[in-house]
């Protein structure tokens, strides 16, 4: 009986997996780069200049509908960086269904003080600033760049405030084995402004 028992705690201790979250920067079919024009559905021809967004919350959902939400976990994800896909934890999981993503900085770290974290974690202070000031909280998404014919429009858009933070379900499967599962997410980022005129140039913070 003994053995059995430290057997099955043997087996639970190796059956944990490290899950990592890959993000696939992409402008359409190729891969993101600033300053390549591309259009948006209205026709408005474009180039970023920026694009950084905040993922929190992230929920993994798993082996028959099982959630595991990942608090005080927070991504700045910035689309020109080739980096690492982000270890998200070690869990008991064999068969993943889909992830929920937070876009932004959920409640009530929003309103938090980014002195108050390491420097190179997330929410601390970033250069080009990521943070609004403590009513407002943080820039849940930046993204600006040059419009218009010409290029010469200058458009910037900042969303922030809690009524702006939202979350997505993405259902899918992770690659890999039993040991490392990697979820791979494709982002077009020329699909941002879908149905957002620039083609004048816009600034809006909010």
């Amino acid at each position: 009986l003994l053995l059995t028992i430290l057997y099955g705690l043997t087996g639970s201790l190796y059956s944990q997996t490290d899950v990592y979250l890959d993000i696939r920067h992409l402008m359409g079919a190729n891969s993101f780069a600033y300053n390549t024009s591309t259009s948006n559905n209205q026709g408005d021809i474009f180039q970023f200049t920026r694009m950084e967004y905040y993922i929190s919350d992230i929920t993994l959902t798993y082996d028959g509908g099982k959630d595991t939400t990942l608090e005080d976990l927070y991504i700045l994800m910035k689309a020109e960086q080739v980096i690492t896909p982000n270890f998200l934890g070690s869990f008991n999981i064999n068969t993943l269904e889909s992830v929920k993503l937070g876009i932004g900085v959920d409640t009530p770290a929003n309103h938090s003080d980014p002195s108050t974290y390491p420097f190179n974690h997330p929410l601390s202070f970033k250069a080009p600033s990521m943070h609004w000031g403590w009513n407002p909280g943080y820039r849940f998404i930046a993204i600006e760049g040059k419009s218009g014919v010409s290029l010469n429009q200058k458009f910037e858009l900042h969303g922030l405030g809690d009524g702006n933070y939202y979350q997505i379900r993405i259902p899918t499967t992770a690659t890999g084995d039993t040991s490392i599962k990697t979820i791979e997410i494709n982002a077009d980022y020329a699909r941002v402004l879908h149905n957002i005129s620039v083609k004048s140039g816009v600034v809006a913070h909010g």
